[in-house]
């Protein structure tokens, strides 16, 4: 019987349906991070630094399946709006308010 490797570029890590980038692409891909968030800057959100983008693209926009090159994933990051980032921001604000079933209080709401 023969059995498949399941491929992975570039050595992704998949942590709590999140991708992680590898330290080789996070040194790789720092410099469009940092650009993006100096675009960022200008256009008044100072805010927003370059590890913001970046759990940004592990966490969301990269979380299932991240491109299969480095100059791919700078054509991304380059391509990001600051509607879009903000668009993920109020996402993961909404996501939080929500409690978990286990953590409320099920006699204080059936009364």
């Amino acid at each position: 019987m023969h059995t498949r490797r399941s491929q992975r570029t570039m050595s992704q890590t998949v942590t709590n349906k999140t991708m992680t980038l590898t330290r080789w692409q996070t040194v790789r891909l720092w410099r469009a991070f940092r650009k993006k968030a100096k675009a960022f800057e200008k256009a008044g959100y100072d805010n927003i630094c370059w590890s913001d983008i970046k759990h940004y693209f592990e966490s969301f926009k990269w979380k299932r399946k991240m491109p299969a090159s480095i100059a791919l994933m700078r054509q991304e990051i380059e391509a990001l709006s600051v509607n879009q980032y903000f668009d993920y921001k109020q996402l993961e604000a909404s996501a939080l308010a929500v409690p978990k079933l286990e953590d409320m209080n099920w006699d204080e709401l059936l009364k």
